[in-house]
C-alpha cells in the first residue's frame, strides 16, 4: 500500500527528475518558439495589410489626380461656353456697357504709355488660369484693407492681399510690315462689348496681343450690331459706310467648322525695349503647348490673316510669358456681393482705384493713371450671378 506509483503515471517512464525537467524546458522553448512565430506571422500579415492599404490609397490618389486633370481640361474647354452663356443671358446690359465703355476709352494709341494702372474685373475661372492668389492673412496690408479682409472671412466672397500673375500671351508684331494698310481694330469681349475701336497705323514696335487660350461667343452676340460714328464711339444709328454691321462681320468673330463661334479678343501693345525686358519671348516656336494652346495659336493667326490679308500668314507669332507679383487686393466672389462689399469699405475702394459704384446697374468706374500721371476713366459692367475677381491692374500689355 505504501509503494510509489510507477514512473509511467507521470508520463516519463524510467526518466530521472533531471530528465523530466529537461523535457519540460524543451517543451516551454517549443511553445515560446511557436508563439514567436505566430507573433511574427501576425506582424507580417499586418504589414501586408498596411502595404495593401497604402497601395489602394496611392491608386485612389492617382485616380483622383487623373479625375482632377480631366475635370480641369473639361473646365478649360467649357470656360468660354459658360462665359458666353452668361453674357448671352445679359445681352441688354452688355449693349449698354458697349456704349459706356467705348465712350470712355481712347480710340487710337499712337503714343500710348507702356505703364498704366486701373481697376478691372475678370471671371474667376479665367483669372485663375494665369494667376495664383496669395494666402491669407499677410503682413504689410493697409489697415482699411485688413478690415475688409476680416469682414470677408466666412462669407461667400474673400479679399486676398494680392496675387502672382503668370501672363502667357500671343503677340502679332505687325509694325510697318503691311504699310500703307491701316486696318481697323475692334477689341471684342466675350460679353459682346467692344472695348476698343482703333485704327492700326503702320509703325515700328506696334503689335497686337491676345490670350493663349481659345475663346468663344454666342450666336446672339455674334450677330449683334457694331455701330460706329466717325469719332469711334457707339451710336444707335445706321453704321458708317464700309464698317462691319455685326460682330460676325469683323475680323475677330467667325463660325468654326463645329458650328461654334470663334472669338479673338486682341488689343494693341508696344513691342519696345521695356516689353522685351519684362517678357520671355519665343519667336515663331511654341515653347509649351499646354500654356500656349495650339487652337488659340491657330485662331490668332487666322484673325490676323482676316485683318491684314494673306501676307500675315508669313509673319511669325511671338510666344510671350511674364511673371508679375501684384500686391493690390483682389476681391473674389459673386458679382453682386463683390460690389456691395467694396462699397461698404471705402479704404478698399480707394486702394482699388474705383471712383464710383453703380450697385443697381451692377457696374463701377475705374480711376486709371497712365505712366505720365495722366488720368483716365474706364467703366465696367459685371455679369449678374457670376464668380468674378475685381483687382487693380498694372500695365497695358496683359
Amino acid at each position: 500500500a505504501g509503494d510509489a506509483p510507477p514512473a509511467e503515471a507521470n508520463g516519463y517512464a524510467g526518466d530521472t527528475p533531471l530528465a523530466v525537467e529537461e523535457t519540460h524546458r524543451q517543451e516551454a522553448q517549443h511553445r515560446e518558439a511557436e508563439e514567436a512565430h505566430t507573433r511574427e506571422a501576425e506582424v507580417y500579415k499586418k504589414q501586408e495589410e498596411e502595404e495593401e492599404q497604402e497601395d489602394a490609397h496611392r491608386q485612389e490618389e492617382e485616380q483622383a489626380d487623373r479625375r482632377e486633370f480631366e475635370e480641369q481640361q473639361a473646365c478649360n474647354s467649357e470656360l468660354d461656353e459658360e462665359e458666353t452663356h452668361l453674357a448671352a443671358s445679359n445681352t441688354e446690359q452688355a449693349g449698354k456697357a458697349r456704349q459706356s465703355t467705348n465712350n470712355s476709352m481712347p480710340q487710337e494709341f499712337p503714343h500710348r504709355p507702356s505703364v498704366a494702372t486701373w481697376c478691372t474685373i475678370q471671371p474667376l475661372r479665367q483669372f485663375i488660369r494665369d494667376a495664383d492668389l496669395h494666402e491669407l492673412p499677410t503682413v504689410n496690408v493697409p489697415v482699411g484693407v485688413q478690415d475688409s479682409v476680416a469682414a470677408s472671412i466666412d462669407k461667400e466672397l474673400c479679399v486676398y492681399p494680392g496675387f502672382t500673375e503668370h501672363a502667357y500671351r500671343l503677340v502679332f508684331p505687325y509694325e510697318d510690315r503691311f504699310a500703307p494698310d491701316a486696318p481697323h481694330l475692334h477689341t471684342v469681349m466675350p460679353s459682346g462689348i467692344v472695348e476698343t475701336n482703333a485704327t492700326l497705323r503702320p509703325q515700328k514696335e506696334e503689335g497686337l496681343i491676345a490670350f493663349a487660350y481659345p475663346q468663344s461667343i454666342s450666336d446672339e452676340l455674334a450677330d449683334s450690331p457694331v455701330l460706329n460714328r466717325a469719332d469711334g464711339s457707339v451710336d444707335d444709328s445706321v453704321p458708317v459706310d464700309n464698317s462691319p454691321r455685326t460682330l460676325r462681320e469683323t475680323a475677330f468673330v467667325w463660325q468654326r467648322e463645329d458650328g461654334t463661334n470663334a472669338l479673338l479678343q486682341t488689343w494693341p501693345t508696344n513691342l519696345n525695349e521695356q516689353f522685351r525686358k519684362t517678357f520671355e519671348i519665343s519667336e515663331g516656336t511654341n515653347p509649351d503647348s499646354e500654356k500656349f494652346q495650339p487652337q488659340a495659336v491657330s485662331e490668332f493667326q487666322e484673325a490676323m490673316v482676316r485683318l491684314f490679308g494673306p501676307a500675315a500668314a508669313t509673319c511669325p507669332i511671338l510666344f510671350c510669358h511674364k511673371k508679375t507679383v501684384n500686391t493690390s487686393p483682389a476681391v473674389v466672389g459673386i458679382s453682386e456681393e463683390v460690389l456691395a462689399h467694396i462699397k461698404q469699405h471705402p479704404e478698399l475702394m480707394r486702394d482699388l482705384a474705383i471712383l464710383s459704384i453703380d450697385s443697381e446697374g451692377l457696374g463701377f468706374v475705374a480711376d486709371g493713371t497712365c505712366g505720365d500721371d495722366t488720368k483716365f476713366e474706364k467703366h465696367f459692367m459685371l455679369t449678374p450671378g457670376e464668380q468674378c475677381v475685381v483687382y487693380r491692374k498694372a500695365g497695358w500689355d496683359t
